[in-house]
């Protein structure tokens, strides 16, 4: 039977974004569902994608170390090549494979492409046995971030999600079912 988990995304500073996901992982271990809807996004259109956090991340501020924001990187992440560091608390250390390891999908729209609406879904299954998977256990937390600088000629922006690029609209924690 796989193992499912469900993840309640909650709005962060007043976004308005806000919905639900069901997670499950095959069986055999070899692939991650991850199915939702939420709302919020607005008319405009907009590319939003969720990351997927370690388990060090938080779904709250963390009232012991309050510059440690909720969804951001733990590093427990393969982080090789050595990343690129960004300047402000939080960032996500930027690295090709805990990139690719992090991002789960884009919300609403084919191939990535932004679409009107104010309620939007996501539904991707990515293995877990490559290089570049991860599986259910290893999470703790789910974002959603909006792209804030997108060209449009360039698709290859989603391999490089720092919070310069992404900001945190929602943020929440894995339950197990």
């Amino acid at each position: 039977m796989p193992t499912l988990a469900t993840c309640q995304l909650n709005e962060f500073q007043g976004s308005g974004i806000s919905g639900t996901l069901t997670l499950s992982q095959s069986d055999d271990g070899s692939l991650l569902t991850v199915k939702g809807n939420a709302t919020g996004f607005g008319l405009l259109g907009r590319v939003f994608v969720s990351l997927a956090y370690g388990l060090g991340s938080n779904a709250q501020v963390d009232p012991f170390d309050p510059q440690k924001p909720p969804c951001a990187d733990d590093r427990s992440f393969d982080v090789e090549p050595p990343p690129i560091g960004g300047n402000d608390p939080g960032d996500v250390i930027f690295s090709p494979v805990a990139t690719a390891r992090m991002l789960l999908g884009v919300w609403g729209g084919v191939l990535g492409l932004p679409i009107l609406g104010n309620a939007r879904s996501l539904d991707v299954t990515k293995p877990t046995t490559s290089p570049l998977g991860v599986r259910l256990n290893q999470i703790k937390t789910i974002s959603i971030r909006e792209a804030t600088l997108l060209d449009v000629t360039n698709l290859n922006i989603l391999r490089d999600v720092r919070p310069q690029l992404f900001k945190l609209r929602a943020c929440g924690l894995i339950v197990l079912s």
